[in-house]
């Protein structure tokens, strides 16, 4: 889900830098409950996020078309994967946790067993359609 998370490393990556700024951040999360909801929402988002599914998409899907656009649709997808690690050192550095929603253990326990599942699906649906192209 794109849209839960592309831009937010980019807004907050300069503040972070900031050392004064970075100290803001982690005091709105602590006293802010509609901060920490949004971090928290965000690390849910990034959370479901597979980089590396996403780049056996690229891998896969890439591999029929021209050189040029090949070239150009892989350099997108790394940007995309390089900006969700971005936000993820973003989020892991406003919360102080040391891995995405340490704290949510019923989140991280149903995307165990989600990813069980899912992932699986992602590889075949890749090879599907590479193969109807």
């Amino acid at each position: 889900m794109l849209t839960a998370w592309l831009g937010v490393g980019d807004a907050l990556a300069p503040m972070l830098a900031d050392p004064a700024k970075a100290a803001t951040l982690r005091d709105m999360y602590a006293q802010f409950p509609w901060f920490r909801e949004f971090v928290s929402s965000v690390e849910m988002s990034l959370a479901k996020a597979d980089t590396v599914i996403s780049a056996h998409y690229d891998a896969t899907l890439l591999a029929g078309l021209s050189e040029e656009d090949g070239e150009e649709l892989a350099a997108l997808g790394a940007d995309l994967r390089a900006r969700l690690d971005t936000t993820v050192d973003c989020m892991l550095a406003i919360s102080g946790h040391t891995t995405l929603a340490e704290g949510n253990s019923i989140l991280q326990s149903s995307l165990v067993a989600r990813n069980a599942y899912v992932d699986p699906l992602n590889v075949v649906q890749a090879d599907v359609m590479a193969k109807l192209r």
